[in-house]
């Protein structure tokens, strides 16, 4: 259904005038998605409003002619209907009326044309790390690959914006305000922390790791979890479901702070974070998986970092462009 259509349907509700049958097609809208909801308050907002102002008595025609002449619409593509009201209507029929032109036209002017900021978008190269700071002063950090959009100017109640990549947040704390950080269908909602979001491209995986604060992270209302610092959010766009673990290291800001930290772990663990770290592919053998690896790292290139998994197990490394093959024998640790 169009936005016009729902937009009449939402005016219809508000002023008592609904049928049951649209009433049933607007409430499934409403229950298909939050936005949905926060629309039709911001509806009811306008319309409560004008009824709180006394001194409203609006000629109908001339705020339909107002709003034509303000987005340069025709006869024919008004997006709602004026009818003129005769003298002896009375002053709640004439706010009904005026709502109307109000709902379906006024409100789509401030919204698509004068309220919505421009648009800025930024991103980053490969081995290019970035800091924004967005126009509330919080503070975005980018890993390579990784690109944002977001206002000039945060208006409204919420705090909205796109990510594709990975970026750490230093959100500043504003209530009223939640700061709403949209990733594929999945989105992270939060009113003032510091975590961290991964969401490549073609990837149907989103991982959200909160270091201080709360965050919400989820698909929907029915799909989402509220995390504390040292728990992470795995999102599966796959089968849509969100899971909620313990943040297994602190090496999820290795991209950030540099410092890498493997405190008896599997090497496996240790591949998988080599293939996020270095954007490289690992082979190895199954009967090196299981062995254990510890170790302390600032800033070490990928060549170092096989050294040390060499001398500390034994393992045999070859290194191609791409890919790096990992033999070994079973271990006893």
């Amino acid at each position: 259904m169009s936005k016009e259509n729902i937009d009449e349907l939402i005016a219809l509700k508000i002023v008592g005038e609904i049928n049951q049958a649209d009433e049933l097609i607007l409430q499934e809208w409403l229950n298909a998605s939050s936005e949905n909801k926060s629309h039709f308050a911001e509806m009811q907002k306008l319309w409560d409003a004008g009824l709180e102002d006394e001194q409203f008595e609006p000629n109908v025609e001339a705020a339909w002619n107002n709003v034509s002449k303000n987005i340069g619409l025709n006869e024919t593509k008004r997006v709602g209907k004026v009818v003129q009201m005769p003298s002896r209507t009375n002053q709640l029929l004439y706010k009904i009326a005026a709502s109307i032109v109000i709902l379906l036209g006024v409100t789509w002017i401030y919204t698509s044309k004068f309220s919505q900021p421009e648009m800025l978008k930024f991103a980053t190269l490969a081995n290019e790390q970035k800091e924004l700071t967005l126009p509330d002063n919080s503070k975005v950090f980018l890993n390579a690959n990784t690109s944002i959009e977001y206002p000039e100017d945060f208006k409204g109640n919420t705090r909205e914006i796109k990510l594709e990549g990975e970026a750490f947040f230093e959100i500043t704390k504003d209530a009223s305000h939640p700061f709403v950080i949209h990733t594929a269908n999945a989105y992270t909602k939060v009113l003032g922390t510091s975590f961290n979001v991964l969401a490549r491209k073609n990837s149907d995986q989103i991982v959200v790791s909160v270091k201080t604060g709360k965050v919400e992270v989820g698909l929907d209302e029915q799909h989402n979890v509220q995390l504390e610092p040292g728990y992470t959010a795995k999102v599966n766009l796959g089968n849509n479901e969100v899971e909620k673990i313990v943040t297994p290291s602190e090496n999820y800001l290795s991209w950030k702070t540099k410092e890498i930290v493997f405190s008896d772990v599997t090497i496996a663990e240790v591949i998988g974070f080599m293939e996020t770290y270095y954007d490289i592919n690992v082979d190895a053998n199954s009967d090196i998986l299981e062995c254990h690896f510890t170790g302390k790292f600032n800033n070490p290139s990928l060549t170092e970092l096989l050294n040390v998994l060499e001398l500390s197990n034994g393992i045999q490394v070859e290194m191609k462009e791409k890919e790096i093959i990992l033999r070994g024998n079973p271990c006893t640790n």
